[in-house]
């Protein structure tokens, strides 16, 4: 008996062991810290000069537009209405094994044409006009025109690096990718001059949301930004970045000329800007 309590006790300390040795391994795991001025340093060294470059396409935009009108506003509520029956199904049947939870499917199934009279009743009342609802659209395409994304998001970034006064950073006009998924070939940039590329791209911009006649919008915007050593046109880091808005109306997002569109891509810009330049140039994220 005192043989199997010694095994016992063996057993536990080689158990305990075990688990501080994972304890510790996990706590030497760390994530990117700020840099000493010497790793700044080293960095600098390593970076050398720094073009900043932006893609020479237009990124990707998805604009969900409301309902135009009474007409679109009762097809798109009885799509809706059709299938809030179902929608309530799958909240409600979960855990119910009686015999009429085992009907609730037919009788959402029974229910889709009511709910569809009462979503084209209920569209077609609170739909705005059609030609409100171009004129917002208009507004939006237009500001989303001016805005030249790609452009403003890198020298957005490239002054947040300038700022900092500590890398030797340039604006590269017209050299970025020419095209979506595209990997530019940077390897001539040495021979300008340039040491690291540093793409910052935009890839999408969304004003989507909930609801279909008139839905709760959000903008989001997504951007790229990649190191690349213009010598051996390798990459040295990638990473996705993104920025999201509250949820507005269409007609909130339009009015002024599309002001909050257009002042929410703005701070977009500004917040994607500083993640990058942290990321990159003040935590230790490319010395490891």
């Amino acid at each position: 008996m005192r043989k199997k309590r010694r095994g016992f006790r063996k057993a536990g300390v080689v158990a305990v062991s075990l688990l501080l040795l994972w304890a510790t391994g996990c706590a030497t795991v760390r994530g990117p810290e700020p840099m000493t001025a010497q790793q700044t340093d080293a960095l600098k060294a390593r970076l050398g000069k720094i073009g900043v470059v932006a893609a020479r396409y237009v990124p990707k935009a998805e604009i969900q537009v409301p309902a135009k009108g009474a007409g679109q506003g009762a097809a798109k509520g009885a799509a809706v209405g059709a299938m809030a029956p179902l929608e309530m199904l799958k909240g409600g049947a979960s855990g119910c094994n009686s015999l009429g939870c085992a009907l609730l499917p037919a009788i959402a199934v029974m229910l889709m044409p009511v709910g569809a009279v009462v979503g084209t009743v209920g569209g077609a009342i609170t739909a705005d006009s059609a030609e409100a609802v171009n004129e917002r659209e208009t507004k939006i395409n237009d500001a989303m025109t001016s805005l030249r994304m790609q452009e403003a998001m890198r020298d957005r970034f490239s002054a947040r690096v300038v700022d900092m006064k500590t890398f030797d950073v340039s604006t590269i006009q017209d050299a970025g990718p020419a095209m979506e998924g595209q990997n530019a070939d940077y390897r001539q940039m040495k021979s300008t001059g340039i040491d690291t590329v540093n793409e910052i791209i935009v890839q999408k911009l969304t004003l989507k949301g909930e609801g279909k006649v008139r839905p709760d919008l959000a903008l989001h915007l997504a951007v790229k930004a990649r190191v690349v050593s213009a010598a051996e046109n390798a990459e040295l880091y990638a990473k996705d970045y993104t920025c999201a808005s509250n949820k507005d109306k269409f007609e909130a997002w339009a009015e002024q000329n599309a002001r909050k569109f257009q002042d929410e891509i703005d701070r977009c810009y500004n917040d994607i800007a500083m993640q990058v330049v942290k990321d990159v140039y003040v935590n230790d994220t490319l010395l490891r």
